[in-house]
This record gives C-alpha cells, sequence and structure tokens, in this order.
C-alpha cells in the first residue's frame, strides 16, 4: 500500500515531568529503528496529558515543543471524531474495536456529568 497521507506519532504522560519527554525525539528513533519506509508525507506528533494546563504562556510553549498536546478535557472530543470518522468509512486504527470505544466514551460522559 501507499504511504497513509498523515502518520501520526503519540505517546501518553502519567507523570508530571511530561514537559521535558516530547514525542518527536523518540519518533525519530522509532522511525530510523523500525520503518522500512521514510515517508515524506504529513507527520503529527501528539502528546496526551492527564492533567489540565491552566497557565496559556505555558502551555502554548510546550505546545511548540511537543507539536500538540491534549489534556483529559480535550480527549473526549477527538476520540468522538474518531468514531465519527470510522462510521463515514474513513479508516481509523483499531476501528474493529468500534463497540468497545464506543462504551468508554459513553462511560466517560455519564461519570462527567454526575460529577
Amino acid at each position: 500500500m501507499p504511504p497513509p497521507p498523515a502518520f501520526f506519532f503519540g505517546q501518553t504522560a502519567s507523570g508530571k515531568n511530561w514537559p521535558g519527554k516530547p514525542v518527536t525525539d523518540h519518533a525519530r528513533v522509532f522511525s530510523t529503528a523500525y520503518m522500512l519506509d521514510h515517508m515524506t508525507g504529513n507527520r503529527q506528533y501528539v502528546t496526551l496529558i492527564p492533567y489540565r494546563v491552566l497557565n496559556e504562556a505555558f502551555w502554548k510553549s510546550q505546545s511548540l515543543m511537543h507539536r500538540a498536546i491534549l489534556d483529559r478535557l480535550r480527549l473526549p472530543r477527538r476520540a468522538l471524531r474518531g468514531l465519527e470518522l470510522s462510521m463515514e468509512g474513513v479508516p481509523v486504527d483499531d476501528a474493529d474495536n468500534i463497540d468497545v470505544l464506543t462504551q468508554w466514551l459513553g462511560d466517560y460522559i455519564d461519570c462527567a456529568q454526575a460529577a
């Protein structure tokens, strides 16, 4: 198959030391070691964090380093969009687990509304 039009590198961070660990560094090592076709397409990088960053200046500076940051309040919207794309026929990794993802999203929304 031809390479995809976009390739996403992502990592999740569970500790508060996430600012010093941009995924771009790890993606470079991964690409060199494991990818046979070093595609020239659109590469995207994202770090997923379980924290809410309220300091706008810090958020912007870290976004420059990490390319994209998704926190716990932004993830559900992105997950929903992934579900929508999959249902529209757009290939989404792990699309065969759509039922599990839908259940998780529903549980997350129920929990958030109850809080």
